[in-house]
């Protein structure tokens, strides 16, 4: 597939912004409102089901997924902060750091878990 790029006006404050896919197409969002499109001069209904908003970060970001109870889920914020500002800034996690993380990380895990690590 040839991506084709399409200039737009980003303001440079701007952290993320979002398209809507369509039919294997990226479109301004909110053009699909009415539950109609225009294409080469027809006007079609809008099939929900092959719709989905997609967001782009602009700047760079790191997220954490953790099933609850676990470990990151439990400790304070701050812990899980400063490794994901870490991987952030410098786009990788050292394996020390990461092993640090998680030992001081599994100091929460809950019981019922931790039995069987």
């Amino acid at each position: 597939m040839q991506w084709k790029k399409i200039e737009r006006d980003i303001n440079k404050d701007w952290e993320k912004d979002a398209a809507d896919l369509y039919s294997s197409t990226y479109h301004p969002p909110n053009q699909f409102a009415s539950g109609f499109y225009e294409k080469n001069g027809e006007v079609y209904p809008i099939d929900r089901e092959l719709l989905t908003e997609r967001i782009r970060y602009l700047r760079p970001a790191s997220f954490m997924i953790v099933p609850t109870r676990t470990g990151p889920s439990l400790c304070h914020y701050q812990h899980n902060e400063a490794i994901l500002q870490k991987a952030t800034k410098n786009r990788t996690i050292t394996e020390s750091e990461l092993l640090e993380y998680v030992k001081n990380a599994n100091k929460k895990i809950a019981p019922e878990i931790s039995m069987y690590l």
